[in-house]
């Protein structure tokens, strides 16, 4: 099994910063120069030779007779991987063209790869093994890792080196200037949970996820400053379309104001994804720790949030609150909470059909419409009733303890850690563990879940601070 871990960087006093400039500036040049050769051939011929053999051939002859003798200072095994990566990047985009034109729709469009510019935020591919025993990049202790011709650099938290084989790593620059280093490894595929399942079903809302017993809301002080930034990154936006741009065609900078509202964009979004990500953790590790396997609605985000507007012949109604709604169906991060608990369950995930799960009684399995009125669920036929969204997770329970196959227990979030007198009666603070840039795992183990009875019911509210 494959993962990527994600590690905040931070750079060693002796750390080259010039010959990492200069690296990034030699496969700029190499990426652009091998991109031209490969649009002259698709324009002449149709097609592009784009194996391995070819690239490695251009590539030693650039550096080591045609091309200029500054080639020689960069570190190959990078340099090789760039070229790789657009190789396989413009195979696919011909192979796209031929299908279109053939007409048949491919299953994924590749679009034409793009010549990387001055300027573009640096992303550096890096080789690395687990027992150090050649590559651009060795480990030198549990937090730092050498790279070649450039110097040391230090990892915001310790690599989870037993069971974890490192294959390789990617150097980039977000979009606010911060560094992070995604370290692809090579780890023991899980061994199947032999012991009594423990299942809870997740019913995931806008502004909450809910389970048969509790519905678990981030903190109002969270949700605020993500707003916050977000509303901040969008001002700033506005403001840099006020300033005079980069002309890219006469190489003419932007002004100095640009820049500086576009760095407050960037660090005010990534602030808010911050947020989101850190509440996605928390609401997983809180799960997790109380169930082996989770029931989830197989549901398409990406189609729940296509726009509205329709076509000149046919225009959307109601664009705006269909905008204003799918924005806050991304700002949930299903899918993300979803990857965290697949990894963090001893057990797994299963995915049940999405459809009448908010509308049908769990008590007689009566469904209808109008069994539902905004958050209270009131059966019609046997007078069931409780909250909307806390049903709709134990019908989702439900369906995935069929789907199980197996007997399975029932789980619940553990009890209350401290009472909270402003939300609603039987509220609780219940801790969460926190990663927020990697895995959230403390062993390469998977965590089993605890066990226990049925607790009381009631509103879960993570704490910010955890």
């Amino acid at each position: 099994m494959i993962r990527s871990h994600v590690f905040g960087v931070r750079f060693r006093k002796e750390f080259d910063h010039s010959m990492l400039s200069r690296q990034a500036g030699m496969d700029r040049y190499v990426h652009n120069r091998l991109l031209e050769i490969f649009r002259d051939e698709y324009r002449r011929c149709g097609t592009a030779d784009t194996s391995l053999h070819r690239i490695n051939t251009w590539y030693t002859d650039l550096r080591n007779e045609t091309g200029p003798e500054w080639m020689r200072q960069s570190v190959s095994d990078m340099t090789r991987q760039i070229l790789y990566d657009l190789g396989r990047h413009y195979g696919q985009y011909i192979e796209t063209e031929h299908t279109k034109a053939a007409g048949m729709g491919p299953r994924v469009r590749w679009g034409e790869p793009h010549f990387k510019r001055r300027g573009d935020r640096i992303s550096i591919p890096l080789k690395i093994t687990h027992d150090n025993t050649h590559g651009d990049a060795r480990f030198t202790g549990e937090r730092t890792v050498r790279i070649a011709k450039m110097g040391e650099i230090r990892l915001s938290r310790p690599f989870p080196v037993p069971n974890y084989r490192p294959k390789s790593a990617r150097l980039y620059q977000t979009s606010d200037g911060k560094w992070r280093i995604a370290i692809s490894c090579e780890e023991p595929d899980p061994e199947p949970y032999a012991g009594e399942p423990v299942l809870v079903g997740v019913d995931r809302n806008i502004g909450n996820v809910a389970t048969p017993d509790h519905i678990i809301v981030p903190p109002y002080k969270m949700v605020r400053r993500m707003r916050n930034a977000e509303r901040t990154a969008g001002r700033a936006q506005r403001i840099a379309s006020r300033r005079q741009k980069p002309d890219r065609t006469r190489r003419k900078p932007g002004s100095k104001r640009w820049a500086r509202a576009q760095r407050r964009a960037a660090r005010n979004r990534r602030r808010a994804a911050d947020i989101r990500h850190t509440t996605s953790h928390k609401i997983s590790r809180v799960i997790a720790d109380t169930a082996t396997h989770v029931a989830v609605e197989n549901i398409n985000t990406q189609n729940m949030t296509k726009s509205a507007k329709g076509t000149k012949e046919k225009p959307g109604r109601r664009v705006a609150q269909k905008s204003g709604l799918n924005r806050s169906i991304t700002e949930q991060c299903w899918g993300l909470l979803v990857t965290l608990l697949a990894y963090k369950l001893a057990g797994g995930v299963i995915r049940v059909p999405a459809a009448y799960t908010s509308q049908r009684c769990p008590a007689c399995g009566f469904t209808d419409a109008l069994n539902r009125d905004c958050r209270e669920f009131l059966c019609l036929l046997c007078w069931n009733h409780s909250h909307a969204d806390r049903n709709a997770a134990r019908n989702i329970e439900d369906t995935g303890a069929r789907m199980l196959g197996r007997p399975c227990r029932r789980g619940s979030i553990p009890s209350p850690l401290h009472e909270c007198p402003a939300i609603p009666a039987g509220g609780a603070h219940v801790k969460g563990r926190l990663d927020v840039e990697g895995s959230g795992m403390v062993s390469p183990q998977k965590r089993q879940a605890s066990t226990g009875g049925v607790r009381p019911s009631g509103t879960v509210m993570l704490y910010h601070d955890v």
